[in-house]
């Protein structure tokens, strides 16, 4: 059902707004700003579906041309510019009648009718604008989609209609605006009448479409009437928000389904991961790479044991298996005396591996390694040579020539010693 809306607001530099922006918003053009040298762009602001000038007879300006002007005709820091009227237009009404009612209404208020029948003529820029569209959303905040996976938009039937009004009357004379305003036009009794006006305008259209129509008083004198006939007061009307709150309302909304839609994607991956993770307890415990790693490493036991055991030895685990140790034979034995013109040797047998055991073997001392010395007479300890004393022997372990017993490292062969005639022994 449509509904009565015809609201004023000034537009003003008291509150720090342009006129020439405020027409570039409306009209979703380009207009360049004179008075603060900057381009006002709102071409890609969406939702307009016409708009117009209504000029004086004569007059030909351009949307630009004209607010322009009234910017510089405007001496005043706090002056008022212009005067916007906003109207709601019935949603009963198709596209093209909406136009047309739109150029009645602003043809209106251009004209004023003086009590002395002069007619007083303004100029004024009408625009219309399409509901704003919003994606409906489901209680999760999730978009609803049509067949062809769109969008659905959410039922906004808020057409409505911009029309910015010059606060002076053009004066034919001199070509451009009045020195003085009709202060009438802002007081409270002529917006009142203005309503009603068209709201007679826009009843009429309704009455051609068969629709109800819609009673433009004020809700006071409505309310009062109920009261009389029914003894019942009226509901109270929608308040009006503006703008800004509205832009308020559609960024929370925006914001709420936004964290409503993430909080269930969070859910489903968290349900997911449960389900996965109840799955893999189900099944059994994939062990093939495990039971392919001790095989291999079974393989390798037997096939090179000796490693294994040096591996568990070193590790400090007892084995049963020793390293196989050396067959020591007796070297042999040779008199000095009788090889007194050639070098002794002294011969150790090479060590030959025995046959494993289950016991382990202790493995013999190793013998000294024999090396060639010079035979001759010996030493005594005080230095001089003594023939009865036998050759002189290098000791086994820090090589200094001395007697059977070492007198730096108290080191004495005992398994290779040898008599001599002297009766000494090494």
């Amino acid at each position: 059902m449509a509904i009565a809306f015809v609201r004023a607001n000034p537009i003003s530099r008291q509150k720090g707004q342009s006129v020439v922006a405020s027409a570039a918003y409306r009209a979703c053009e380009k207009l360049y700003d004179e008075r603060r040298e900057k381009t006002q762009d709102y071409t890609k602001k969406g939702g307009h579906i016409d708009g117009g000038l209504i000029l004086p007879d004569g007059v030909k300006l351009t949307r630009e041309e004209l607010w322009n002007a009234v910017e510089a005709f405007e001496k005043r820091i706090d002056a008022r510019l212009s005067k916007e009227i906003l109207v709601a237009l019935p949603k009963e009404l198709s596209v093209e009648e909406n136009i047309a009612l739109s150029k009645e209404i602003a043809v209106l208020i251009s004209r004023e009718q003086k009590a002395d029948g002069q007619e007083e003529q303004y100029c004024v820029d009408w625009n219309i604008h399409e509901p704003h569209q919003e994606a409906a959303t489901d209680e999760d905040g999730n978009f609803l989609l049509d067949e062809n996976g769109k969008r659905i938009l959410e039922n906004n039937d808020n057409i409505h209609l911009h029309i910015l009004s010059t606060e002076r009357a053009w004066d034919f004379d001199k070509s451009t605006f009045r020195t003085k305003k009709d202060r009438d036009r802002n007081s409270k009794e002529w917006m009142e009448n203005m309503k009603l006006k068209i709201g007679e305008l826009i009843n009429m259209q309704l009455r051609e479409k068969g629709v109800q129509e819609v009673d433009f008083r004020s809700f006071d004198v409505r309310n009062e009437e109920a009261k009389q006939k029914t003894g019942k007061e009226l509901e109270a009307p929608q308040v009006h928000h503006g703008p800004e709150k509205t832009n308020l309302d559609r960024k929370r909304r925006r914001r709420i389904n936004r964290t409503k839609r993430n909080l269930k994607n969070v859910k489903d991956e968290l349900s997911r991961i449960q389900k996965k993770e109840k799955e893999s307890s189900k099944m059994p415990v994939n062990r093939t790479r495990t039971e392919a790693a001790k095989t291999d490493f079974s393989a390798w036991i037997r096939k090179t044991p000796e490693k294994v055991e040096g591996i568990k030895s070193v590790s400090g685990e007892k084995t049963e298996k020793s390293a196989p140790a050396a067959e020591v034979t007796p070297s042999t034995t040779v008199n000095p005396k009788k090889q007194a013109g050639s070098p002794k040797t002294i011969s150790v047998s090479v060590p030959v591996p025995v046959a494993k055991s289950s016991k382990p073997i202790d493995a013999p001392k190793p013998a000294p390694i024999s090396f060639p010395v010079s035979s001759g007479s010996g030493t005594s300890r005080s230095g001089s040579v003594n023939q009865n004393q036998g050759p002189k022997v290098r000791c086994l372990l820090c090589g200094v020539i001395e007697y059977p017993e070492c007198k730096k490292c108290k080191f004495r062969d005992k398994e290779n010693e040898v008599s001599n005639d002297s009766g000494y022994s090494r």
